[in-house]
């Protein structure tokens, strides 16, 4: 259903991870650098689990649960990744698709998705959205919920994206 509440946000989306798969690999093998330990009743180390994992999807990586959530009105909202994340990783995706195989064409009508989806990589991580309040606060700015700290990623995400898309010169003449 297209109206359903989603609680797992990628930051890093599927398609994008898909990527990186070698051709005909449906899951990445992974380094789990902690993996858990196993203890008897009197808390002696008996075994541990495996330290790499295969065949995982990558449904399975760079997600958070409710990372975008907003509550506003008394109720959770998911509009932030449903609207905001999901349009830009559609378009990136075409773009990224576009620059991949060389067609100018839609590079030409696509080309500042590219940036808009590179900004997102960026910023709607985990790690990128405590940079955004950190900056904020340190600007004075308090931000009080999720929704503020949303608000303020969207503001920095559209002057990011103004200041690095190259804008035509059309007003020059070559003589």
């Amino acid at each position: 259903m297209a109206d359903e509440f989603r609680h797992r946000h990628h930051y890093v989306p599927v398609w994008y991870q898909r990527g990186f798969l070698a051709e005909g690999q449906t899951g990445f093998q992974v380094l789990d650098k902690r993996p858990d330990v196993f203890k008897d009743k009197t808390g002696k180390v008996r075994g541990q689990g495996r330290s790499i994992l295969t065949d995982r999807s990558p449904e399975s990586f760079f997600f958070e649960n409710d990372l975008y959530t907003i509550r506003w009105l008394g109720r959770e909202d998911d509009v932030i990744e449903r609207m905001l994340f999901g349009a830009i990783d559609a378009h990136g995706a075409i773009a990224t698709r576009a620059w991949l195989d060389e067609d100018m064409d839609v590079i030409h009508q696509t080309y500042g998705q590219v940036y808009e989806f590179m900004d997102a990589l960026r910023l709607r991580t985990p790690r990128g959205l405590r940079y955004v309040r950190k900056l904020m606060e340190s600007r004075g700015l308090r931000l009080e919920n999720q929704t503020d700290v949303m608000v303020a990623m969207q503001r920095l995400r559209r002057m990011h994206c103004l200041m690095w898309i190259p804008r035509p010169q059309h007003w020059l003449v070559q003589v």
